[in-house]
């Protein structure tokens, strides 16, 4: 479960990246810290995003595994020895 949502979501921020940037390229360019040797900006900003959305991904794996966790204890499948 937890490599399918870093996929899942590690995809999502590849797509939203590539399809904010095709969209307005200046807004991603214009007041933000670009290295002077960059070479290729829209592969730096469509990294920056799939890299942010990572963050998006940890937080929805940890919500589905505390809820798989209350939801094992529930079901009396953990047993205390």
């Amino acid at each position: 479960m937890t490599i399918v949502v870093a996929f899942l979501t590690g995809l999502i921020g590849l797509g939203y990246g590539y399809y904010s940037f095709a969209s307005d390229p200046g807004y991603f360019t214009v007041g933000r810290y670009l290295p002077k040797n960059l070479l290729d900006v829209r592969d730096f900003v469509v990294v920056g995003s799939m890299h942010n959305f990572s963050y998006i991904g940890g937080a929805t794996e940890l919500l589905l595994a505390i809820y798989f966790s209350i939801r094992r204890k529930w079901s009396g499948e953990y047993q205390q020895s």
